[in-house]
């Protein structure tokens, strides 16, 4: 009867179109010290979030925390000494696992180790300290057989105009590669498009540029503008290929646009501009065959307390889709677990403490019809155990046992007309017709598709 129950709730979330008016709600809030990174990983099955912790009120000189999901939420699994931490890349070599994380300042000079950490059954042990320079980003990437870590550099203790250095692996470590002299890099991003490897890096003083593999290094390959960019990120919808750019400011004003570039087949356009407000990173993810593209806010040059946003395309536009109230806002990371989207995001200052709270969102899906504690009232509406049936009430004002009675009367009418062997087989064909990609699930995007298809609206 499982089975049964997801194809009624699924008609009725496509019918009221609730599955369109799912959004972002806290989930758990997490104590952190100027907190500049997250990074979702899966070990073995386990899942844990690093989280990066740059500075307090008097110093650099704080750990960072790797929590472990317990089944309900992350709880604290690891505490690793950090100095100025600023970013984590956690990556799998060889079937081993790594996390890489970038050391700026310890209280004295930029001139510092950072090291990668490999799993050791247990947990995350030293595996190689690289002396750096300012350093402020990492992005692992392979080329054919190669694998490489490319590290920015934002400043030395001297310049911004400092050497950032792409490290190859030669089986037992990473070896340096490749400098390129860069202007306060803050962020890399890879890509590849049509087979051929691609590096966009923010420069925090200067222009951005893209530098393209040639099949022995990197070299120039395009120029964009910078108003103290931040970060690159690369997706990709319906075959297009973007880049969106996260800029923090031009010259003293915090409230710029950043923007969005487009490939078009021999380089980047500019597509579309966003106003944002000193934006750090973006990030992008798809749900229910959706694209969506969350930028984080950092301030707007008169306090931190501002909203991070989330924007949807919608009509070959992104359109603003929800606005969240964050703290300084310098991170954000989408992350799935057990088919539930989560989205977290990283606060680093409150206009007076670095010591705040940052924040895992989960995505309220009106067709979650979990019901833990078999009460008759799924968790979603569910304030306690034993919860009255009629006391569950939509935001808008709607009873949930509205939607009981409903999933009720078609229970009935759909267990005397079909046996479960009958639903089983028509679910199937449902799959067959509309999962296009293959994943044993059916979008609502899909499900569109598969209809426009059947009644010949589209061929």
């Amino acid at each position: 009867m499982k089975l049964l129950k997801f194809i009624i709730v699924l008609t009725l979330c496509l019918l009221t179109n609730d599955v369109l008016n799912a959004k972002f709600e806290i989930y758990q809030s997490i104590p952190t010290i100027g907190v500049r990174d997250f990074e979702f990983f899966t070990i073995n099955s386990e899942k844990y979030l690093a989280l990066i912790n740059h500075k307090s009120e008097s110093t650099y000189n704080v750990n960072s925390v790797i929590y472990k999901w317990n089944g309900n939420s992350f709880i604290e699994f690891q505490n690793i000494s950090t100095n100025g931490g600023i970013d984590c890349e956690f990556f799998i070599l060889n079937g081993e696992n790594y996390l890489a994380i970038a050391n700026y300042f310890n209280d004295s000079t930029r001139k510092i180790d950072s090291h990668i950490y490999k799993w050791n059954g247990s947990n995350f042990s030293n595996f190689q300290s690289i002396s750096t320079d300012g350093a402020f980003y990492w992005k692992f990437f392979t080329i054919n057989e190669g694998s490489y870590l490319a590290l920015s550099g934002l400043l030395n203790d001297l310049s911004q105009n400092v050497n950032s250095k792409i490290y190859k692996w030669n089986g037992t470590k990473f070896i340096e590669f490749q400098n390129i002299l860069t202007n306060g890099s803050n962020s890399w991003e890879s890509f590849c498009i049509n087979d051929k490897t691609y590096l966009a890096f923010a420069n925090r003083f200067g222009n951005n540029q893209i530098y393209k593999w040639d099949d022995i290094s990197f070299k120039e390959f395009q120029t964009l503008p910078s108003y103290y960019s931040m970060s690159f990120e690369y997706f990709i919808i319906n075959d297009y290929i973007f880049l969106a750019l996260a800029n923090v400011r031009n010259e003293d004003d915090l409230n710029i646009n950043s923007q969005i570039y487009k490939w078009n087949g021999t380089s980047f356009a500019e597509f579309q501009s966003i106003a944002t407000n000193g934006a750090f990173s973006f990030e992008s993810f798809t749900i229910n065959g959706e694209t969506y593209l969350a930028v984080a806010n950092h301030h707007n040059g008169i306090t931190k307390k501002i909203d991070t946003k989330i924007y949807k395309w919608d009509n070959n536009l992104f359109k603003e889709f929800q606005a969240i109230p964050t703290e300084g806002a310098i991170k954000l990371k989408k992350f799935i677990i057990d088919d539930v989207t989560y989205l977290a995001i990283a606060n680093y200052h409150n206009d007076s403490t670095y010591q705040i709270e940052s924040t895992i969102y989960k995505l309220n899906d009106m067709c979650d019809y979990t019901d833990t504690d078999s009460d008759g009232v799924i968790d979603k509406f569910d304030a306690e155990s034993n919860t009255p049936k009629g006391s569950a009430i939509y935001a808008n004002g709607r009873k949930a046992v509205d939607l009981y009675d409903k999933i009720e009367e078609l229970n009935q009418s759909i267990a005397i007309m079909y046996t479960e062997k009958q639903l089983q087989d028509r679910l199937q064909a449902i799959l067959d017709c509309c999962d296009t990609d293959g994943n044993g699930k059916i979008s609502l995007s899909e499900i569109i598709k598969g209809l426009e298809t059947l009644s010949g609206i589209k061929p």
